[in-house]
């Protein structure tokens, strides 16, 4: 469920329709704004999923599960390109994104703003967190300790992405700014022709 285009009467409208039908879990989200334009509130809505998860525990108490998404390289809004890679700190360079547009990171202090809103939305009344699509479970294993850390203890998914289309995977990682290891983009441009052999990297990758 998502807030954008959304007024909050229609918001209510869907989490009324979903507890008439029994759906229990939600996954509350800002949503992303329409092609070609920056994303804005509309006129009685909502500006962030924070303020979605605060109305409907607000509203319908413990009925609705809620889920929220987490960030491990940062939301996409402060992926930055980087200047000089070699200023970069540690932390930093674990999230470093390259892609063949050019070289992104989510800085520090980006990042730990991400971790604050993020324990935001679990303080609001959010039961789990999935994350954005990772392809690295290294990546997924700091932000759960980042997590923790910072007092956030609700159960962490990792948003594992089933590769199967070679076009779809390098929309998708630079749409999302999504770090990936340089193995994983050599197997796929190897048989970058072939369907089936694309869906097998997928498969052998994703269990990994």
């Amino acid at each position: 469920l998502t807030c954008t285009n959304m007024e909050r009467s229609k918001l209510d409208l869907a989490l009324e329709g979903a507890k008439t039908g029994n759906i229990r879990n939600i996954l509350a989200l800002r949503g992303d704004p329409p092609a070609g334009k920056e994303w804005t509130a509309c006129e009685g809505g909502f500006e962030c999923a924070l303020d979605l998860v605060a109305h409907i525990r607000k509203n319908y108490g413990d009925f609705f599960g809620i889920g929220v998404a987490g960030y491990p390289e940062g939301h996409i809004s402060v992926i930055k390109p980087v200047a000089d890679v070699e200023k970069l700190s540690a932390s930093e360079r674990t999230r470093l994104v390259t892609l063949p547009e050019g070289v992104f990171v989510c800085s520090d202090e980006d990042y730990a703003k991400e971790i604050a809103y993020l324990k935001s939305k679990v303080d609001a009344g959010a039961d789990v967190i999935i994350t954005q699509m990772i392809f690295e479970a290294e990546v997924y294993g700091v932000f759960v300790k980042d997590c923790r850390a910072a007092g956030i203890h609700v159960p962490i998914l990792p948003g594992i992405m089933c590769i199967s289309n070679y076009g779809g995977f390098n929309r998708m990682t630079s749409l999302c700014k999504s770090r990936f290891p340089a193995e994983l983009k050599s197997a796929l441009d190897a048989v970058k022709d072939d369907d089936n052999g694309i869906k097998d990297v997928g498969i052998s990758e994703g269990i990994k």
